[in-house]
């Protein structure tokens, strides 16, 4: 039986899921893990992968209604969690990773992402020098969670209960690495797997092109209004003093890249 559940959530862009499914295929062998597919609202392709994998449908909306339906619907001690929007670029990711949760108490762990909308020039270097370390490689991160490409333990879902689905696109996760504090459970980065996260594109806000990440001028408001509603509740629910009790600030608004070029 799989230790790996992989759970991608989408919303049309289909080729970049496409992109994604292949990364995974390529890079574990068959058998040794199950794919879930949660959708929220897409109207392209991507309806098509239901004939090839498990396929949900998120009839409320939202992120973080996406990760908790992925959760609820696989079994398996390990789930990762994937934006469609992020490719692994080294074979045999999951042993290494899984090795660190074997060693360790950690509840939460991410591979070393190289975010950019840009060309990376250094990219075969960072990947030949993730290959060659093949020890346990765990950078505790207080105060940075990474949620584009997570692997959490089913234990620390069943203790925590699922994420607040109040969220809709951003801070679901800061919420959960708060909660994860408050109960001395670590979480952390694994330095020696890597994956290309091409940021924002599931949500179409990454303009194509060489330079920077564009926001495109229907969509910035919409998210923009977004941003402020999950802050907001994020605020309403923690304290100033509530994040220093753990070793947090308070996130600045507007951290998210909601701004143009």
């Amino acid at each position: 039986m799989e230790r790996l559940s992989i759970v991608i959530t989408t919303r049309n862009h289909f080729l970049l899921t496409r992109l994604c499914l292949e990364s995974i295929l390529w890079t574990l062998p068959e058998h040794s893990y199950e794919i879930l597919i949660v959708d929220d609202g897409s109207n392209d392709e991507t309806l098509d992968l239901a004939r090839y994998f498990r396929f949900i449908r998120n009839s409320v909306g939202g992120l973080y209604e996406s990760w908790n339906l992925g959760m609820q619907a696989t079994r398996t001690e390990f789930v990762a969690v994937l934006n469609n929007d992020v490719f692994f670029c080294m074979q045999d990711w999951w042993p290494r990773i899984e090795a660190v949760f074997q060693a360790t108490k950690v509840g939460w762990l991410f591979p070393l992402t190289v975010e950019t909308q840009s060309m990376v020039s250094n990219m075969h270097a960072k990947i030949s020098k993730a290959v060659r370390d093949t020890g346990l490689r765990i950078h505790p991160t207080p105060g940075e969670i990474e949620a584009c490409s997570f692997i959490l333990r089913r234990s620390v879902f069943e203790h925590l209960g699922p994420f607040d689905s109040r969220y809709k696109v951003w801070y679901g996760e800061k919420d959960y690495e708060v909660r994860m504090l408050q109960r001395n459970i670590l979480y952390g980065r694994v330095d020696n797997v890597v994956v290309r996260h091409f940021g924002s594109s599931t949500l179409g806000l990454a303009a194509r092109g060489p330079s920077k990440l564009r926001i495109r001028a229907t969509e910035q408001a919409h998210y923009a209004d977004l941003a402020a509603r999950d802050y907001k509740l994020f605020r309403s629910k923690f304290s100033e003093k509530d994040l220093r009790a753990v070793g947090l600030r308070m996130p600045p608004f507007g951290a998210h890249a909601l701004k143009s070029d």
